[in-house]
């Protein structure tokens, strides 16, 4: 009996160790966390990766028999909601990974994964992303940019390229220039490599002196990643001011004109779709942590996710926004949200390990009616 004791209590002790394991600071592409193990109830508190300053969610579980996994609720006030989303995460490389995935209320579960912090800095891997694809690749292929570049600002940065274009497929720019007729989309692709782990890419796009876009990307090592803007009809036109930046440093600005099919840069009400009533918008993206829209298009790569996401501005209290998603001539979900006065809401789909290729859309009808249908295609 002394011996069945003493081998319990290290059975015990090793369970022990394995969840302390599981303690400390861990982080992703999206979020910072900070764990802690009593017992078999695992606490924490995260923060959005790209917005340390936000005030903090919270994290509660529950490690299971073993002490290598937990589930677990996260919690964070976004605005006046409260948006949650629950994990399965299990120590995968000890001390170094935590892998399983997450799903919401609206959403079956995607993959998902948090790497141990080494001396405070959590490392990005590069293709492994748990916000789906976001347009990051191995490759160590340089490709050199043929974008226009007499509005480039000198950086003296080797490693970070630039090029604007009007779309991109496969990662590949398509339509490269600055000047553009009434495109759909224009976007900025950058490449880089040999980034410290934790680099910091940032897009911003003005037109006039006012934001129209800003997006930023940790990134590490060597691939590429997109920003632009996206209209179902055609961008407004007017002369955007693109700025990128590395770590906060300018690394490229850019002058990209958009000119209306009469070859005028002059903005009309003719840009904005007739059928889009005041105070709603919708974007089609991959994710969109925090209301803010990640890889939006209407074509999409082996994605784990799509999602439908709406912002609304002086909505009537109690307005109903209703999202009707369709493959292949098939409705496959319908989801109704009730909304109020401003603010965003989304709704989405996941697949593991990528979503069904195919045709797809989805419409959104807010109050009632129709917004818009937007075509999508997944490869």
């Amino acid at each position: 009996m002394r011996h069945c004791g003493i081998v319990l209590a290290l059975l015990l002790a090793a369970a022990g160790a394995e969840a302390q394991a599981l303690a400390g600071l861990w982080g992703s592409p999206l979020y910072r966390a900070q764990l802690a193990v009593s017992g078999t109830t695992v606490t924490g508190a995260f923060t959005p990766a790209d917005d340390p300053q936000a005030p903090a969610g919270q994290i509660t579980g529950q490690l299971q028999p073993g002490g290598q996994a937990f589930t677990a609720t996260w919690s964070r006030a976004v605005g006046p909601d409260i948006v949650r989303f629950q994990t399965y995460l299990k120590l995968a490389a000890r001390d170094s990974l935590l892998t399983g995935y997450r799903w919401t209320e609206e959403t079956t579960p995607a993959s998902f994964a948090l790497h141990r912090a080494v001396n405070g800095q959590v490392p990005v891997l590069i293709g492994q992303d748990d916000s789906g694809p976001t347009n990051t690749t191995t490759s160590t292929t340089t490709t050199t940019t043929t974008a226009t570049t007499t509005n480039n600002t000198p950086v003296g940065t080797p490693n970070v390229q630039v090029t604007t274009c009007e779309s991109v497929v496969d990662g590949q720019p398509q339509n490269v220039g600055d000047q553009f007729t009434a495109p759909k989309s224009i976007a900025a692709v950058v490449r880089f490599s040999g980034l410290p782990a934790d680099s910091t890419l940032e897009w911003l796009w003005m037109l006039g002196g006012r934001q129209e876009a800003k997006f930023s990307k940790v990134v590490g090592g060597t691939g590429w990643h997109m920003h632009g803007l996206r209209s179902e009809t055609a961008i407004i036109p007017g002369a955007y001011q693109l700025t990128v930046s590395l770590n906060g440093q300018v690394v490229a600005r850019r002058t990209v004109t958009v000119r209306a099919p009469g070859g005028s840069t002059t903005t009309t009400s003719t840009t904005t779709p007739p059928s889009t009533p005041p105070g709603v918008e919708v974007t089609v993206c991959e994710s969109a942590p925090g209301g803010v829209a990640q890889n939006p298009g209407t074509v999409f790569y082996q994605p784990k996710s799509l999602v439908c996401l709406v912002k609304h501005s002086n909505l009537p209290d109690n307005s109903e926004l209703r999202w009707v998603w369709i493959r292949n001539g098939a409705k496959i979900a319908d989801h109704t949200k009730t909304v109020s006065g401003t603010g965003w809401a989304y709704h989405g789909l996941s697949g593991m390990p990528a979503m069904t290729p195919g045709p797809y859309k989805v419409s959104l009808y807010a109050r009632g009616s129709l917004v818009t249908t937007v075509a999508l295609t997944v490869k």
